[in-house]
């Protein structure tokens, strides 16, 4: 269940002020606003009756006073409390401007303010007691309901931030671990591809590899293609051959012999070739 649609509604009366500018507000705290703002040209008095589920103000009511004009403005529900919020807003504003020295309205902008208030009153003190009393446990009911949902809105935003909180803290291990993953260098991870083709008859199933020594994927492809780009390997149609300095390149069939494998894999970095003896 959402907050009730609303509307804001001002109103202004023409007012004059027989004394000094600004006049002593300090009187306008005793009605409960939550802020009365003085400056040179105006003040403005605000007050929240009730706030959104983000703390700010839902239904309000706004007081500007100038030197030749007062403005009431305030938020009103749609639906069969408009003329019961148009009261309070109406009461809280007379309110104001008595507490106010030397301030005189015009009589015809205020009678047009208080006119619909008046009406409103009038036609409430006319309906019986019962459906008055209805009428209030209905709007009761409302508003039990309304802080009942929202009691649960904030259960679940509370709910979600903190699966939020746990996603995040998942993410980052995560991200932590791909970082480690990533960390062989490109010198090592060229030797462990050039070991693996070659104690593999020259075949490279890279979900193995990378299981085996726990890459991922697009890591595995960079070693190859950085060993494709050195020549260090050469591609053939399901295996690849490695390519020795000073020697013919050799392709390891299922027929070598393990060791032979290892032997020629190893053999460009140590100081002598493939076939040499140790001096």
């Amino acid at each position: 269940m959402g907050a009730p649609s609303k509307e804001v509604r001002q109103a202004q009366i023409k007012s004059a002020f027989t004394g000094r500018w600004p006049p002593d507000f300090s009187k306008l705290s005793g009605l409960g606003f939550d802020s009365v703002e003085v400056s040179k040209s105006s003040t403005v008095a605000r007050k929240a009756d009730s706030r959104d589920l983000q703390g700010k103000p839902y239904f309000f009511c706004e007081i500007e006073i100038r030197k030749t004009s007062v403005a009431l403005r305030y938020s009103c529900p749609f639906g069969a409390q408009q003329q019961a919020r148009q009261l309070r807003a109406t009461l809280l504003f007379l309110r104001a401007l008595s507490l106010v020295p030397g301030l005189k309205a015009d009589l015809q902008s205020l009678c047009r303010l208080l006119l619909p208030a008046i009406e409103f009153s009038e036609q409430a003190a006319g309906e019986p007691y019962e459906f008055l009393l209805r009428k209030h446990d209905i709007l009761s009911a409302q508003q039990r309901q309304a802080q009942i949902e929202r009691q649960r809105l904030i259960s679940n935003a509370e709910r979600y931030a903190y699966s939020c909180s746990s996603l995040e803290k998942e993410n980052t291990i995560l991200k932590s671990r791909v970082r480690e993953l990533e960390a062989v260098s490109d010198k090592q991870l060229q030797e462990l591809l050039l070991e693996w083709i070659a104690s593999h008859q020259g075949q490279l199933n890279i979900p193995q590899f990378c299981a085996a020594y726990g890459l991922p994927a697009a890591r595995c492809e960079e070693g190859i293609a950085i060993l494709l780009k050195q020549g260090a390997i050469r591609e053939i149609p399901g295996k690849f051959t490695i390519q020795f300095q000073g020697a013919q390149a050799r392709h390891f069939s299922p027929t070598t012999s393990r060791l032979q494998c290892l032997l020629h894999s190893v053999s460009k970095f140590l100081p002598f070739g493939p076939g040499k003896a140790s001096p």
